[in-house]
């Protein structure tokens, strides 16, 4: 049910401002969050496969697209970067919902990307995305209350898709590229704890033998319990590394191309550590039943 709560804060909120004169693009960002949201309160109610999801993804991903949102990567044809926004899109949006396996960890993580892009998209007089931005992290607030350990009420498949394709929207109507080019990587931070538990998933299952599709007990917050941390812990961790992230893509918009270079360098490499180090923990141990702040 707090998908409900979630998608109603967040039109309300996205249509206010703009009273009767409403601009197509944000007229397409409503009506793909609220595609959105039916195709995951459907999943709610009747799980659907894997296709059926990726079809409301898709068309929801085609209406904001008709209408202008894209990215606009210079050194590629038109062709490409309309394909690489409706990948990105449909890719933000299942990996928010993903990651949404643990106690006010989704909202919490995705709570501060979203305040990440409405800084971003202040500071540079995009109002758009600022505007999505604090909106969706307003409503995310709410919602946690009643969503950190022990929830009481949960944000389901209609809630997580929905905050996963407003941040893919918000993170594309966003400049990056003021003080240099390289970045527009800086969404990638920003987002990189659903994308970074995508991937290793994607990777571990596949190398499994296994669907990246199916459900198993590879994510990061599973193996951070396995090692021994409370879900409360997991979660502060996770959502410290989102706001270190941010702050790193935030700094990286604002400086020389060069500086932006190493610091995502740096990123990376930590990275590939970190990531290594989580792919070693056996997930067949049960997670300790003490729980421990």
């Amino acid at each position: 049910g707090g998908g409900i709560a979630i998608t109603s804060a967040l039109i309300i909120t996205i249509f206010v401002p703009f009273a009767l004169n409403v601009p197509l693009l944000v007229q397409a960002l409503v009506a793909g969050i609220l595609i959105i949201f039916v195709g995951g309160l459907w999943d709610d109610l009747r799980p659907l496969g894997a296709g059926a999801k990726f079809l409301f993804q898709g068309a929801a991903g085609a209406i904001v697209m008709a209408c202008g949102l894209s990215l606009d990567i210079k050194i590629f044809p038109e062709w490409l970067n309309l394909l690489i926004t409706l990948v990105w899109i449909v890719g933000v949006t299942n990996a928010v919902n993903i990651i949404d396996i643990m106690d006010g960890l989704a909202a919490g993580v995705c709570g501060i990307s979203a305040l990440a892009f409405g800084v971003i998209g202040l500071l540079y007089g995009d109002l758009l995305p600022a505007a999505m931005g604090f909106a969706l992290f307003g409503s995310l607030c709410g919602f946690l209350v009643f969503n950190f350990e022990p929830a009481r009420i949960f944000m389901g498949d209609s809630g997580s898709q929905v905050v996963g394709f407003t941040l893919a929207g918000a993170s594309i109507l966003s400049a990056y590229t003021t003080f240099n080019n390289i970045a527009i990587i800086a969404p990638i931070l920003i987002l990189g704890v659903p994308i970074y538990d995508t991937a290793i998933v994607s990777i571990i299952r596949i190398k499994k033998g296994a669907s990246p599709f199916m459900g198993s007990p590879d994510h990061i917050a599973i193996r951070l319990r396995t090692l021994g941390y409370s879900v409360k812990a997991t979660v502060r961790i996770l959502i410290v590394s989102t706001a270190a992230l941010s702050a790193t893509a935030l700094t990286a918009t604002l400086v020389s191309a060069t500086k932006a270079i190493t610091i995502y360098v740096v990123v990376l490499i930590l990275s590939c550590i970190i990531g290594y180090r989580i792919g070693q923990v056996d997930v067949s141990k049960p997670a300790p039943t003490m729980e421990t702040e």
